[in-house]
């Protein structure tokens, strides 16, 4: 998950976007959710060149037809969850 996030190891998004379909079709239980990709900050998107959430929301609604919601955004940063957890 790191190289996807910090390496840009992009192309792991249509395999790890598979591998959470599985258990997310499971939890929704036949009805249709909006994917929500949790929004970077600005410096964050720039830093990075994408958004590691986004993706995994893209590929899992190519294959689901989900549809995904880009309604929100980050206004300011906090902490690295990385280091929180």
């Amino acid at each position: 998950m790191r190289g996807f996030k910090y390496r840009a190891w992009t192309r792991l998004a249509e395999f790890m976007g598979d591998l959470m379909l599985a258990p997310a079709r499971r939890l929704v239980n036949g009805s249709v959710p909006e994917l929500v990709p949790v929004p970077l900050t600005k410096a964050k998107r720039r830093e990075r060149g994408f958004n590691q959430a986004e993706l995994l929301a893209q590929e899992m609604s190519r294959r689901s037809g989900w549809p995904v919601a880009l309604h929100l955004s980050r206004e300011r940063g906090g902490p690295p969850l990385a280091r929180l957890g």
